[in-house]
């Protein structure tokens, strides 16, 4: 009996090296260089005063990604750019590849302050100053959505406290440029 189980061991140990030998040359084939896919901090410069916190610059969280249906080669991933210690982030970016993944733009989202012509806080009547939770969607059509919970969280005289909203916008160009910002709801 031991003969027999020393026969299997040996023998599986050989169809192993040979099935990792044999799909090794595959295995590296498959292999794809990194690509960076964020560049630059484009919130390095800006300050919104009153924001309680310790802010993080160039930290870059919740990515999400999606590919589009009408164009596979399209890419559209955003992500939170310079996280606060107590939530939230200076802004929110989108990456954009035209070509599956080989190169990548880069664009600000008009969520909070930090980025140019940014959703407005109803109670404040100036922009958000925080964006978080990210999201990118891509319709059948190519059309992309995006969408934000911005906040005001300061301490901010006259209001401000702790406002929030969810904003959407859409791209018609696989990411390059957004259009169409709206405010859908309001707290």
């Amino acid at each position: 009996m031991h003969q027999k189980l020393m026969r299997i061991v040996m023998l599986s140990s050989a169809l192993s090296a040979l099935v990792l030998a044999t799909a090794a040359p595959a295995l590296a084939s498959t292999e794809t260089a990194l690509v960076t896919v964020s560049s630059t901090d484009p919130y390095a410069g800006c300050s919104i005063p009153g924001n309680p916190g310790k802010n993080f610059p160039d930290a870059e969280v919740e990515p999400q990604v999606a590919v589009n249906p009408h164009a596979a080669a399209n890419i559209i991933g955003v992500w939170q750019q310079d996280r606060w210690s107590n939530g939230g982030a200076q802004g929110l970016v989108a990456g954009f590849s035209p070509n599956g993944g080989a190169t990548w733009g880069e664009t600000t989202l008009p969520f909070s302050g930090c980025a140019p012509n940014a959703v407005l806080d109803p109670f404040t009547g100036t922009p958000y100053n925080r964006a978080s939770d990210p999201w990118v969607s891509i319709g059948p059509d190519g059309t992309a959505y995006a969408v934000s919970l911005s906040a005001t969280n300061s301490t901010l005289s006259g209001g401000g406290n702790n406002d929030t909203g969810v904003a959407a916008i859409t791209s018609t160009t696989g990411g390059a440029s957004w259009d169409n910002a709206r405010l859908i709801k309001s707290d």
